[in-house]
């Protein structure tokens, strides 16, 4: 039988608004089907007659599981027979700016308007 992996990686910063919900969540997703089952289904992945829309059949492509610690997502993928593969946490970094540095006389280039 085969290894079947689960990612479980810390959710960052949305790069288009400030906050920083849910930061503290980590996720665990299942990577995408690969070897001979994704070749035998593969004529799922071409798009429906009918409506357009592109289908799979495997759907643990869809389910992102959230938990509270690393510890724990990592505790359910081992109870539940899977291989956790957890990427390593990003640490943010602070850059300390303010407003007046834009105003400052010993600028690198002159403040235009």
């Amino acid at each position: 039988m085969s290894k079947r992996y689960v990612h479980i990686v810390r959710l960052s910063k949305v790069a288009t608004q400030s906050g920083r919900a849910l930061t503290d969540t980590w996720i665990a997703t299942f990577p995408k089907t690969e070897g001979p089952v994704a070749a035998k289904d593969a004529w799922q992945a071409l798009p429906d007659a009918v409506m357009g829309w592109h289908g799979g059949g495997e759907t643990k492509e869809q389910v992102r599981m959230t938990f509270p610690t690393q510890e724990t997502a990592r505790a359910w993928a081992e109870a539940q027979g899977f291989v956790p593969v957890v990427q390593p946490e990003q640490k943010r970094r602070v850059r300390p700016k303010a407003y007046a540095a834009n105003f400052a006389h010993d600028r690198p280039t002159p403040w235009t308007h």
